[in-house]
């Protein structure tokens, strides 16, 4: 079946993301699609040892605020953090 309307590429991190919950291994982005596994619910077993060592990683960090604009203006000093109106 053919999608109608506009599309919209996801905003995405996983690409660069190190870590994986996931047993077996990052899913894989083919013709720019991630497809689901098959299966129920998601198709995946979660790696429940790297599920708690990232917990415990986050627990740890501190970061609890999410701050885009600081990481942004390393790299773009001049960044401007309003967001665009359509």
């Amino acid at each position: 079946m053919r999608r109608r309307g506009p599309r919209y590429a996801c905003d995405t991190h996983y690409p660069w993301q190190v870590d994986e919950v996931i047993t077996g291994g990052k899913l894989q982005i083919r013709d720019g699609q991630l497809a689901s596994p098959p299966g129920p619910g998601l198709g995946v077993t979660l790696d429940r040892q790297e599920l708690a060592r990232l917990h415990d990683n986050y627990l740890q960090c501190g970061i609890r605020v999410r701050d885009d604009v600081t990481e942004m203006r390393k790299h773009q000093p001049d960044f401007d953090a309003h967001r665009p109106r359509f």
